[in-house]
């Protein structure tokens, strides 16, 4: 799942993946002429988002961050899962601001931009019950973890070669 997410105690979570935000243009927005977009660049702009009862904590993050960078969406239309909020962005019915993995949908009429804000990336955690216990759940969550590591170690020496 995406965190965050609002834990009742009885579960403990590990991040096993990040990625930063983009923003998510019509292909023919002002915006697209920019290479890098800002929150505030979103104020006053028609947005699409994931709606609040699928991730509340995910929902709250992101309104957070524009409350803060000052923004105020004109009007915000809710999908109820990824596909569905980069078609309507593709349509042309807002932008969104969404995890950079949506780019690989390689919808045509979408543009990606990276968010020159400093905000926290998007995570994915596995999630397990605080007193786990049974074998084989610790093991696939070790598994998960150590391939985790494995794809986060080359992602980091791929950069150090790139520099």
């Amino acid at each position: 799942f995406r965190t965050p997410y609002a834990s009742s105690g009885l579960l403990q979570h590990i991040v096993i993946h990040n990625e930063p935000f983009n923003v998510f243009l019509p292909a023919n927005h002002k915006l697209c002429s920019k290479t890098t977009v800002s929150l505030h660049d979103l104020d006053k702009e028609v947005l699409v988002s994931y709606a609040r009862n699928n991730a509340p904590g995910y929902h709250d993050f992101l309104n957070t961050n524009l409350r803060a960078s000052g923004a105020e969406p004109a009007n915000v239309h809710f999908a109820n899962d990824m596909y569905t909020l980069i078609s309507m962005v593709s349509a042309g019915v807002g932008v969104a601001i969404a995890p950079a993995s949506l780019d690989r949908y390689g919808l045509a009429d979408v543009q990606a931009r990276p968010i020159r804000d400093d905000i926290a990336p998007s995570q994915i955690a596995i999630a397990f019950h605080a007193q786990l216990t049974h074998p084989a759940a610790r093991a696939f969550i070790d598994l998960a973890l150590s391939e985790a590591t494995v794809r986060l170690d080359a992602r980091h020496d791929a950069a150090a070669l790139a520099e």
